[in-house]
């Protein structure tokens, strides 16, 4: 959408390396003991990247949000495109997985089609969240209220729940069910890293700013692997809990990563020529990757088949090239390329 913002394609393809990372570390999370080494390791690499989703949402929120845009063209050129990428790739990976074609199974989705409508939903929403984000002191009250009723308030009546008992539990579940009946949905969701997106590329940090910012990135990255570890352990079986990407502590990772690349994404020309032309195939990368850490999975290249410290990155690496090619090939066929990667 016009003019291209440097640091964003950078951060469009870490992310998309990040979730690749988050689903491979996920392939034997669950079948493996609780606490293991193992185990241990796939929770601090899923930890560590949780950030991305939120990261992803944030980059629309930008890009969106701070550009003029008809309605029509945001029916006819966005909204429309990530329909067709919804019903496509619901079709193929239907027919893929259960060699049917049944409605049912399409409008369900494949697990990892869920982000393409959670953004369709932002992307119906833009004109709306434009006008909240069109004023600094609208988007920061709309972001105070989403950070008390989406993250803080939610983050400690979980942490109670989790970690204490009798009396300072009760009064927390007492809270969870007033905060309920506020029914705050309005700030509540995606919609907060939508317009978040926005205030972080408009804001001005100075060094010591941004030094705390980083800092707070690196205890929600903290608090995102010990508290899951904690809990699970704790209840003996695998938890996701300080995975969710609507947490106090992956707002922290997903902030701290956002404004780190605002400021230091390398300014190389032949880097940033290079990156463009992965950003531009991100999309594509990210619908087709399952597929292929499928066949990974059924040719024997798995997580457990040497040290996860290596297995993780290195099979993510390879999922990210072999995607890589899968969409570029996908590109060079003009409409594929306008209408399903």
């Amino acid at each position: 959408m016009g003019e291209r913002i440097g640091y964003l394609d950078f951060l469009r393809v870490a992310a998309m390396c990040a979730i690749l990372v988050l689903h491979v570390a996920a392939t034997n999370f669950d079948f493996v003991e609780v606490g293991s080494f193992a185990w241990q390791v796939f929770n601090a690499y899923g930890g560590m990247v949780r950030w991305a989703v939120p990261v992803f949402v944030m980059i629309s929120g930008v890009l969106f949000l701070n550009k003029p845009i008809s309605l029509p063209k945001l029916y006819s050129r966005y909204v429309l495109k990530m329909v067709i990428v919804f019903f496509f790739w619901g079709i193929v990976y239907c027919v893929l997985q259960t060699h049917t074609l049944k409605l049912r199974n399409i409008l369900e989705g494949h697990f990892h089609l869920w982000f393409i409508l959670m953004i369709t939903g932002l992307y119906i929403c833009t004109p709306v969240l434009k006008e909240i984000a069109a004023k600094k002191s609208v988007a920061c009250y709309f972001l105070a209220l989403a950070f008390v009723f989406a993250y803080a308030v939610p983050g400690a009546i979980l942490i109670s729940r989790d970690f204490f008992n009798g009396h300072f539990a009760q009064t927390f579940s007492s809270l969870a069910k007033n905060v309920s009946t506020m029914n705050m949905s309005v700030v509540m969701g995606y919609s907060s890293y939508f317009v978040l997106g926005k205030v972080l590329h408009d804001a001005d940090f100075s060094s010591s700013q941004r030094k705390l910012i980083y800092a707070a990135g690196v205890l929600g990255l903290v608090l995102t692997v010990a508290l899951n570890a904690l809990c699970s352990i704790k209840n003996h079986q695998t938890s996701q809990h300080y995975f969710q990407w609507i947490s106090f502590n992956v707002l922290l990772e997903s902030v701290g990563v956002f404004v780190f690349f605002k400021y230091h994404a390398p300014k190389n020309g032949s880097v940033q020529k290079i990156v463009l032309k992965l950003s531009e195939l991100s999309l594509g990368v990210y619908v087709v990757h399952i597929f292929i850490l499928d066949l990974f999975g059924k040719l024997g290249l798995g997580t457990l088949l040497f040290n996860p410290v290596f297995s993780v990155p290195v099979i993510a690496a390879a999922l990210f090239l072999a995607s890589l090619a899968v969409s570029f090939v996908i590109s060079c066929i003009p409409l594929a390329k306008k209408y399903i990667i």
